[in-house]
This record gives C-alpha cells, sequence and structure tokens, in this order.
C-alpha cells in the first residue's frame, strides 16, 4: 500500500472518530496549540486505541489530525518533510465525499449541469461525465495535462471513446475539474 494511501486512510479514519464541535475555530500563530488528551478533541477513547492499532499495523510514519485548529492527533514523524505524489486525487475525494454525504454536492451531476468545461472545450459526449465518474477515474476524458509526456499524449484514446463510465483510464482528467470549481 503507498504511503499516501495510509495516510489517507488514517485521516478517513480519524476524521470518522471524531465527534462534531461546536467550538470557535482556532487558527495556529508560530506554535500550533494542542489538546491536554486526544478525548478532548473529542474522539472516543476506544476509536484512539483502534486507530493507533491501524496506524501501527500499517507502519505508517506520521499522523497529525488537527480539530478546530489545535493538534488533537501528532504520531510519529510528523515533523519530517515526506515526498508525497498524487495526494491530491486521495484528499479531494475524501474531501468531496464529505460535501456528498451532507448533501451539497451530487455525485451523480454532470459537468454540464454544473457548467464546468475546459480551455479546449469539451465534447457534448464528454460534457456528460458525472462527479462521479470523475472520481472513479471513467470520465472518458482523455486530454493531455499541462505535464503529459510525448509518448502519453500519443497513447490517449480517441476523443469519445470510451465514453464517460465506462472505462477506468489514468491519463484522464478526472478530479482536476471538481478541484477547480470545488
Amino acid at each position: 500500500m503507498k504511503v499516501y494511501t495510509r495516510i489517507l486512510l488514517l485521516l478517513l479514519l480519524a476524521g470518522i472518530l471524531v465527534k462534531g464541535s461546536a467550538q470557535k475555530m482556532v487558527f495556529p500563530d508560530k506554535q500550533w496549540l494542542k489538546y491536554a488528551q486526544e478525548v478532548d478533541a473529542g474522539f472516543s477513547q476506544a476509536g484512539l486505541d483502534s486507530l493507533h492499532r491501524q496506524f501501527d499495523r500499517l507502519g505508517s510514519a506520521a499522523l497529525l489530525v488537527v480539530v478546530d485548529g489545535k493538534v488533537a492527533i501528532d504520531w510519529g514523524e510528523t515533523s519530517r518533510r515526506f515526498m508525497l505524489t498524487s495526494a491530491r486525487k486521495s484528499l479531494m475525494s475524501a474531501m468531496i465525499g464529505i460535501y456528498a454525504s451532507k448533501g451539497k454536492i451530487n455525485l451523480n451531476s454532470t459537468l454540464a449541469e454544473l457548467g464546468i468545461d475546459d480551455v479546449q472545450a469539451l465534447t457534448e459526449s464528454e460534457k456528460q461525465a458525472r462527479v462521479i465518474d470523475l472520481l472513479a477515474a471513467r470520465s472518458g476524458i482523455y486530454l493531455p495535462s499541462a505535464y503529459s509526456l510525448k509518448s502519453m499524449i500519443e497513447n490517449l484514446p480517441a476523443r469519445g471513446s470510451p465514453v464517460p463510465g465506462e472505462k477506468m483510464g489514468v491519463q484522464q482528467l478526472g478530479l482536476q475539474y471538481p478541484c477547480q470549481h470545488f
């Protein structure tokens, strides 16, 4: 399991364990404020124990959880810099999932319904891609990205094949659109 997947999994688990807080938001200064005890942030001890076992089992390097602007969990090497790639997809999927669960984002909305287009205009078929298709890398939108290699561009399927929702593909424009319009 890749490092960023482990980090995301732990973040999701931590988010599930936290209880809603009505406290005033605190913003960090030069030093982050910290909760005296992890449970003070709204976590249950049983949930924390489960999360810590998962953290250890996965061989995770670090986990930092901030609740209402204060550090709630600080495990592992949280001051160390890690090389992290392709994290935007995982984090945006998690964030979009939160908003979808609250009914603020409809995962079945199409790009056309949301008024989303691109510099290189999307085809009518591509505009039928739903948010869920984008998140699942099944958008059917195969346009070169800013950093595409020539070999990647040459291997892109023809536009319009496949249609949104039909086939998974790595070089598709997936979260680029929801990220820009989130």
